[in-house]
């Protein structure tokens, strides 16, 4: 008897969406037309209501999770719990991913087994896609931040993730960065 092969990605895309689907769609077709081999990587949708599109999604491999949690934190927790990938790269149901992102962070994770967070810039753009520069809204103007086990003690790093102002569309962890701040 033929065993079947059991899917494991190495990036795990977490899209939350807290009371609102209004530029959902375009989140997950941003993740869902990577650069990157789709088995490489798995997209989970975690959500507070009910969606005409769940059907569709899941159809097309979308992970969807419905979740009542009070808080986005709490709806994240469980999104990871699901979620298979060593690294897990969050996206905002408002944000969309260039093309290439997951390719980037799949290199970049692979080529430096001691990285545990990355952060990298971001452009704004409007509802049409059009870049702006909203007023009182700042890019930081630098291509990454990369913290490795050795670059810092595990402790700032784990105080950078959980109190940054960081978007999450613009991170991506190991996922023992998470399991550590579990236990401390």
């Amino acid at each position: 008897m033929l065993q079947q092969s059991v899917f494991k990605p190495f990036i795990s895309v977490i899209i939350t969406a807290f009371n609102r689907d209004t530029f959902l769609k375009d989140a997950i077709e941003s993740a869902l037309k990577q650069t990157l081999d789709k088995k490489v990587y798995e997209v989970i949708v975690v959500k507070n209501f009910d969606w005409e599109f769940d059907d569709v999604y899941s159809s097309r491999g979308v992970k969807i999770i419905k979740d009542q949690s009070p808080n986005l934190g709490e709806m994240m927790v469980h999104a990871v719990d699901k979620s298979l990938g060593e690294i897990i790269a969050f996206l905002n149901d408002d944000d969309m991913f260039m093309s290439e992102k997951l390719r980037i962070v799949y290199k970049i994770f692979k080529q430096n087994p001691d990285l545990i967070f990355y952060h990298h810039s971001a452009e704004v753009i409007d509802s049409k896609g059009r870049r702006v520069v909203k007023k009182g809204f700042h890019v930081r103007k630098l291509n990454s931040l990369i913290i490795t086990k050795s670059s810092q003690g595990l402790l700032n790093v784990i105080k950078i993730f959980t109190n940054s102002r960081y978007g999450d569309s613009q991170i991506a962890v190991r996922r023992e960065l998470i399991e550590k701040t579990r236990s401390i």
